[in-house]
Protein backbone atom coordinates (compact mmCIF):
# COMPACT_ATOMS: atom_id res chain seq x y z
CA UNK A 1 0.00 0.00 0.00
CA UNK A 2 1.42 3.28 -0.82
CA UNK A 3 2.46 6.12 1.95
CA UNK A 4 -1.18 8.44 2.99
CA UNK A 5 0.04 11.68 1.39
CA UNK A 6 -1.91 14.80 1.83
CA UNK A 7 -1.45 18.10 -0.16
CA UNK A 8 -0.31 21.00 2.97
CA UNK A 9 -2.00 24.60 1.55
CA UNK A 10 -1.06 27.72 3.25
CA UNK A 11 -2.06 31.46 2.55
CA UNK A 12 -0.08 33.82 4.07
CA UNK A 13 0.82 37.63 3.64
CA UNK A 14 3.29 38.36 1.12
CA UNK A 15 6.86 38.56 2.46
CA UNK A 16 6.55 35.52 5.28
CA UNK A 17 6.87 32.12 2.75
CA UNK A 18 10.24 31.87 3.33
CA UNK A 19 9.76 32.18 7.10
CA UNK A 20 7.10 29.36 7.07
CA UNK A 21 8.82 27.46 5.11
CA UNK A 22 12.03 26.99 7.40
CA UNK A 23 9.72 27.13 10.57
CA UNK A 24 7.99 23.55 8.97
CA UNK A 25 11.82 22.26 7.44
CA UNK A 26 12.49 22.38 10.82
CA UNK A 27 9.51 20.10 12.12
CA UNK A 28 10.36 17.78 8.73
CA UNK A 29 8.85 19.08 5.59
CA UNK A 30 10.81 18.21 2.74
CA UNK A 31 10.18 21.22 0.69
CA UNK A 32 7.69 23.20 -0.59
CA UNK A 33 6.42 25.64 -3.93
CA UNK A 34 5.50 29.02 -3.02
CA UNK A 35 3.35 30.82 -5.69
CA UNK A 36 1.97 34.69 -5.64
CA UNK A 37 -1.53 35.49 -5.40
CA UNK A 38 -3.51 38.36 -4.99
CA UNK A 39 -6.45 37.91 -2.30
CA UNK A 40 -10.01 39.30 -3.28
CA UNK A 41 -12.01 40.63 0.22
CA UNK A 42 -14.60 42.70 0.27
CA UNK A 43 -14.07 46.04 2.40
CA UNK A 44 -16.75 44.73 5.09
CA UNK A 45 -14.55 42.29 5.75
CA UNK A 46 -12.12 44.57 7.58
CA UNK A 47 -15.13 45.56 9.84
CA UNK A 48 -16.28 42.02 10.53
CA UNK A 49 -12.65 40.86 11.48
CA UNK A 50 -11.33 43.89 12.54
CA UNK A 51 -8.18 42.57 11.11
CA UNK A 52 -6.40 45.02 8.38
CA UNK A 53 -6.32 42.42 4.83
CA UNK A 54 -3.41 42.49 2.73
CA UNK A 55 -4.25 41.42 -0.60
CA UNK A 56 -0.75 40.17 -1.32
CA UNK A 57 -0.91 36.85 -0.71
CA UNK A 58 1.78 33.93 -1.22
CA UNK A 59 0.28 30.45 -1.09
CA UNK A 60 2.96 27.45 0.13
CA UNK A 61 2.20 24.17 -1.67
CA UNK A 62 3.64 21.02 0.18
CA UNK A 63 3.33 17.32 -0.30
CA UNK A 64 3.37 15.79 3.59
CA UNK A 65 3.32 12.56 4.97
CA UNK A 66 -0.69 12.78 6.67
CA UNK A 67 1.55 11.96 10.01
CA UNK A 68 3.28 15.30 9.61
CA UNK A 69 0.09 17.20 9.71
CA UNK A 70 -1.02 17.97 12.91
CA UNK A 71 2.51 18.89 14.23
CA UNK A 72 2.86 21.18 10.87
CA UNK A 73 -0.84 22.83 10.90
CA UNK A 74 -0.11 23.46 15.18
CA UNK A 75 3.07 25.54 14.47
CA UNK A 76 1.64 27.43 11.10
CA UNK A 77 -1.22 28.19 13.68
CA UNK A 78 0.70 29.05 16.57
CA UNK A 79 3.79 31.15 14.93
CA UNK A 80 2.39 32.63 11.98
CA UNK A 81 -1.79 32.71 12.11
CA UNK A 82 -4.62 34.91 11.94
CA UNK A 83 -3.28 36.48 15.44
CA UNK A 84 0.13 37.02 13.76
CA UNK A 85 1.65 39.75 11.45
CA UNK A 86 1.81 36.60 8.74
CA UNK A 87 -1.95 35.91 8.61
CA UNK A 88 -1.90 32.66 7.94
CA UNK A 89 -4.12 30.28 7.46
CA UNK A 90 -3.45 26.74 6.40
CA UNK A 91 -5.97 23.39 5.17
CA UNK A 92 -4.74 19.80 3.95
CA UNK A 93 -6.33 18.09 0.55
CA UNK A 94 -5.95 14.13 0.94
CA UNK A 95 -3.92 12.99 -2.03
CA UNK A 96 -5.67 9.89 -3.57
CA UNK A 97 -3.94 9.04 -6.92
CA UNK A 98 -0.39 10.50 -7.64
CA UNK A 99 2.71 9.17 -9.89
CA UNK A 100 4.77 6.71 -8.58
CA UNK A 101 7.82 8.73 -8.45
CA UNK A 102 5.82 11.02 -5.88
CA UNK A 103 5.16 8.28 -3.49
CA UNK A 104 9.20 7.14 -4.12
CA UNK A 105 10.15 10.59 -2.17
CA UNK A 106 8.54 9.24 0.88
CA UNK A 107 10.20 5.73 1.22
CA UNK A 108 12.37 5.08 3.83
CA UNK A 109 15.85 5.67 2.47
CA UNK A 110 16.69 1.81 3.61
CA UNK A 111 14.18 0.60 1.31
CA UNK A 112 15.16 2.54 -1.32
CA UNK A 113 18.70 1.69 -1.03
CA UNK A 114 17.37 -2.09 -1.54
CA UNK A 115 15.62 -1.79 -4.44
CA UNK A 116 18.60 -0.63 -5.79
CA UNK A 117 20.65 -3.12 -5.07
CA UNK A 118 18.21 -5.56 -6.63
Amino acid sequence: MEKELALLMIIINNGYGEEAIELLKGLGLRGATILNGTGAVKPEAKKLYGLEINPEKEVILAVVAEGLLDKLMQAIYEKLGTTTLAQGVAFSLPINYATSNLYKQFEPKVEAEEKAEE
